[in-house]
């Protein structure tokens, strides 16, 4: 296969994939470049291996396909790329969920005195607090 031709299918799938107001401002955020050079990689010219990966990384599977594939259904690309940024998003959501019960757990720590330097005793009484830490074992006699 030439570069030629893939950079042309690059700029087609560029083309296929990037939605259609400002596509052009939308590329040249994407790759880093100005519109101009932008319109060029649509147009299907001045492609380079920096280039390919960036968009594979942006645009996922459906690039892949549409570069390495030219008869590639272009519905079924699209429905894969949803599915993947749905897969990922998924992810996202759990992990932020998950961040969030720990810091929870570890406010709650901090609020009860658990996360401090030395606890604090006057005059020989526990708090509840230390009560709720430090169990008191005493043997049958009643001493500590």
């Amino acid at each position: 296969m030439e570069r030629n031709e893939i950079a042309l299918r690059a700029g087609f799938a560029l083309d296929r994939l990037v939605p259609a107001p400002n596509r052009d401002k939308t590329i040249a955020r994407m790759f880093g470049v100005s519109v101009r050079m932008a319109v060029y990689l649509r147009a299907g010219q001045h492609w380079t291996m920096d280039h390919l990966a960036r968009a594979s990384a942006t645009l996922g599977t459906a690039f892949d396909k549409l570069l390495w594939q030219p008869d590639a259904d272009i519905e079924g690309a699209h429905a894969e790329m949803t599915a993947d940024e749905a897969w990922l998003v998924e992810r996202v959501v759990e992990r932020v969920r998950e961040d969030a019960r720990v810091q929870g757990a570890l406010l709650a720590m901090g609020s009860a005195g658990h996360m401090g330097g030395p606890r604090e005793t006057t005059g020989g009484v526990v708090s509840s607090d230390e009560a709720e830490a430090d169990p008191v074992v005493s043997d049958a006699r009643g001493r500590r």
